[in-house]
């Protein structure tokens, strides 16, 4: 296909809104589930640094669409056990948390961030991350693994 273009470089804006199917134009892709599938090709291709920034960006610009709180949750998993940075891992998963992140996986981002705090040495967090988990989870299926990462 040629494209129509005004002067050497600057394609005109029907080059750049694409051709109409069945009368409408196409729609265009969302940024924020391309960010996300490019993680994902990141993290296939064992390439986890760009995969966490991927992440970042997705959580970080796009805070308000409804992949951010997953975002965040995988950031905080990744951060953790493949990156070995505690520290960023639990800033991920509080995140996870305060944007609402599905009750599914809520009980566990609870229970990382505690292992996220105590591996950066932060053990007020971490008792904190623990009460909470306790309050919220009484009879968790991560208890056994808070109250072992959690400070005495």
């Amino acid at each position: 296909q040629q494209h129509r273009r005004i002067g050497r470089d600057r394609p005109r804006a029907t080059d750049l809104e694409g051709p109409e199917v069945g009368g409408a134009r196409p729609v265009a892709p969302d940024p924020a589930v391309l960010l996300l599938a490019r993680a994902d090709r990141a993290r296939a291709a064992q390439q986890p640094e760009q995969a966490a920034a991927l992440l970042d960006e997705l959580v970080t610009t796009y805070s308000q669409h409804p992949a951010a709180p997953l975002a965040a949750f995988e950031l905080g998993r990744l951060e953790l056990d493949v990156l070995g940075r505690p520290a960023r891992a639990a800033r991920a998963l509080e995140r996870a948390l305060a944007l609402e992140l599905p009750a599914a996986l809520a009980e566990d981002a609870r229970a990382r961030r505690v292992e996220a705090y105590a591996g950066a040495g932060d053990r007020e967090r971490a008792r904190a991350a623990a009460a909470e988990y306790r309050a919220r989870h009484p009879a968790g299926r991560r208890l056994a693994d808070v109250e072992r990462w959690s400070p005495r």
